[in-house]
């Protein structure tokens, strides 16, 4: 799932991997390999994201009675977003915690990401990169105005993006850098923050997960047209196994755990 998520929205996951376990190896030369997996998973695209949130986070302060800052506190906040969780920072951050978590899949994971059916789709998710793609795209789009995915295609897109979880980490990311960027910018003019901000943020994350889950069925509908439904099958039921998922959760848990704890900071 390569650059997929610049179609959805604005703001908005192993491994070439060691022959030995994490525990096996220092941080530092498990580094490349887990860049990879990123790479193939979209983790690595979700926090490229991040300099994209931040931006538009900003305007949305701008725009806010709340929180007035003067062009002093705005480059303050910009610097201090860009050195904490700026997109190769955030990404470098989660890449250092994903070292640290113990994990025995490994081979596993790489023969299940070696097989055919997924460098297939790799290559169609590449094939979105292509000049042209964005505009085809949306002609297809308008296609399925008159003819809908069928119930057992759209069953399986469901599934892959749910196996994926890219709907779930983008939201995640946007709204936790969000939370993040209010509460420094309420710090720098000493202004409490809402008693109710955890809850309302956790209604805008289930908001934008529905909206992202939305918007990748059509696009995962056409990225993946050319395959049949056993191939597209087969792909799902890859990445839905145990191994695939630990090592997925290892890098969701490690985005959602270095963004708290920058904000604790």
């Amino acid at each position: 799932m390569i650059k997929k998520l610049f179609f959805l929205t604005q703001f908005l996951l192993l491994l070439l991997i060691s022959q030995a376990i994490f525990a096996q190896n220092t941080s530092e030369e498990i580094k490349p390999e887990l860049e990879q997996i990123a790479e193939w998973l979209g983790i690595k695209e979700i926090a490229s994201q991040a300099d994209r949130v931040i931006d538009q986070t900003l305007v949305q302060l701008e725009q806010s009675t709340d929180t007035a800052l003067n062009d002093e506190q705005k480059n303050q906040l910009r610097q201090t977003l860009q050195n904490n969780v700026g997109s190769s920072v955030l990404f470098e951050k989660i890449l250092t915690d994903v070292s640290q978590q113990p994990t025995n899949t490994i081979d596993e994971v790489y023969a299940q990401l070696s097989k055919p059916v997924v460098i297939r789709a790799r290559n169609f998710d590449i094939a979105m990169e292509m000049s042209g793609a964005i505009e085809k795209y949306q002609r297809f789009k308008q296609e399925l105005e008159n003819k809908p995915i069928n119930t057992d295609r759209k069953n399986l897109l469901l599934r892959l993006d749910q196996a994926l979880k890219i709907s779930a980490i983008a939201a995640r990311l946007q709204t936790d850098m969000e939370n993040y960027c209010q509460r420094l910018a309420k710090k720098l003019i000493n202004t409490e923050l809402n008693s109710q901000l955890a809850v309302i943020e956790e209604e805008k994350y289930r908001q934008r997960k529905d909206y992202l889950i939305q918007q990748l069925l059509p696009l995962n509908a056409y990225s993946y047209r050319f395959m049949k439904d056993e191939e597209l099958r087969e792909y799902v039921e890859i990445i839905e196994s145990d191994s695939v998922q630990a090592t997925l959760n290892y890098y969701q848990q490690s985005m959602i755990r270095v963004l708290q704890q920058t904000g604790a900071e």
